[in-house]
């Protein structure tokens, strides 16, 4: 099971033909998408002609409509991907670039941030190659990149992502977790 995204073992609609769609086709729609709801991420990768979704195959219907498990993908090439569920619930995502998380990236996000709203101090340090939240200073936390400013917090199975201003400087970040979303957290030094 992955950590960003679950899939259940529904059977396919009878009313989704498949098509053979070819690797050229499902390159495009490769990379990491961000719900834009709470910051969580999907790796979309494509191998070969067949393209996986957090590693599960999805059926093609046609070049920008997929099916996985109970959901229903829908890409707009380029831009993001709309999923549907059996219930009709959707929940949109937008395309992100990668993680570019080198030693000197690590730096931007250092420091400590604050909540007004949980009432909660959280720092951020560099240990060794890794980028740690320390909670109150008695939780530790490594977090795993995803995408640019986008990281995951395997252990709690919760999203960590930074806000910049205009000028590309880091002023905060937000939190989503089972319990709460995009709980915000304002850097303070």
């Amino acid at each position: 099971m992955s950590f960003y995204f679950f899939f259940s073992l529904s059977a396919k609609k009878e009313t989704d033909a498949i098509v053979q769609l070819t690797a050229e086709q499902v390159k495009p729609l490769e990379g990491w998408y961000r719900q834009n709801k709470s910051g969580a991420a999907m790796l979309i990768q494509a191998k070969g002609d067949e393209l996986l979704a957090d590693g599960r195959k999805l059926a093609p219907v046609n070049d920008t409509r997929f099916t996985g498990g109970n959901l229903t993908f829908i890409f707009d090439k380029g831009k993001g991907m709309i999923t549907t569920n059996e219930d009709k619930d959707t929940v949109a995502y937008s395309v992100v670039p990668p993680a570019n998380f080198s030693v000197a990236a690590i730096k931007d996000y250092l420091g400590k941030y604050y909540s007004e709203e949980t009432e909660t101090a959280m720092t951020l340090i560099q240990k060794e190659n890794t980028l740690q939240v320390w909670v109150n200073s008695n939780n530790v936390f490594t977090l795993r990149p995803m995408y640019k400013d986008g990281f995951a917090i395997s252990n709690i199975g919760g999203t960590l992502y930074f806000e910049r201003d205009a000028k590309g400087d880091i002023t905060g970040m937000k939190i989503s977790i089972a319990r709460a979303r995009n709980v915000a957290f304002t850097k303070v030094k």
